[in-house]
């Protein structure tokens, strides 16, 4: 994330698909990243997800 550019200074494309072919281009301030625009994260809300995706993952472990 911290690798992103300011998402202020420079936005997505308004009305843009977040799938579509212009995050292919060098010049795309979100070049290589197709969907939602990461840089809106609110990282204390995600908390509870993160802490879901850990446990989810884990137990994948633990029953290979």
């Amino acid at each position: 994330m911290s690798a992103l550019p300011d998402a202020a200074a420079h936005p997505a494309p308004a009305g843009e698909d977040p799938y579509g072919q212009d995050r292919h281009r060098p010049d795309h301030p979100l070049h290589g990243v197709f969907g939602a625009d990461p840089r809106q994260l609110d990282v204390d809300s995600a908390a509870p997800l993160l802490a879901y995706l850990v446990d989810w993952a884990a137990g994948l472990a633990d029953e290979a």
